[in-house]
């Protein structure tokens, strides 16, 4: 747990990525700073509890063992968290290299990463 105070400094807001193993919970005690950067391994991840994410220009979603992928829905649990669909105007990475070929998306309190493209039919 991350426990928040009144004073500054305050807890995260000089962090640059959080990142949680699987099984394991990150909470928050009282009012934190809001998430910047968010480290998944497409291996497992565990449950951020209680965290907002910043909607701020310069934050990062940064995918670990993605393997080759057109569409990765990321492993992870998201509760009582305010902010979550900033992820997807957040820029994306794989492995620490931003890749501005890649878009975040959330939906249904999930986080999945895409390849960007254009897609022309033709009769």
């Amino acid at each position: 747990s991350v426990s928040g105070h009144s004073t500054d400094p305050s807890p995260l807001a000089n962090v640059r990525s959080v990142s949680v193993a699987a099984g394991a919970t990150l909470r928050a005690i009282g009012t934190v700073a809001p998430i910047r950067g968010l480290t998944v391994d497409a291996a497992g991840a565990g449950t951020i509890d209680g965290f907002s994410f910043s909607s701020d220009a310069g934050c990062t979603l940064n995918v670990r063992n993605a393997g080759r992928f057109d569409f990765l829905v990321l492993p992870g649990t998201y509760t009582n968290v305010t902010g979550l669909a900033n992820i997807a105007n957040w820029a994306v990475a794989v492995d620490g290299v931003t890749k501005p070929s890649l878009s975040a998306v959330v939906k249904n309190g999930a986080i999945a990463i895409f390849r960007k493209g254009l897609l022309l039919i033709v009769k």
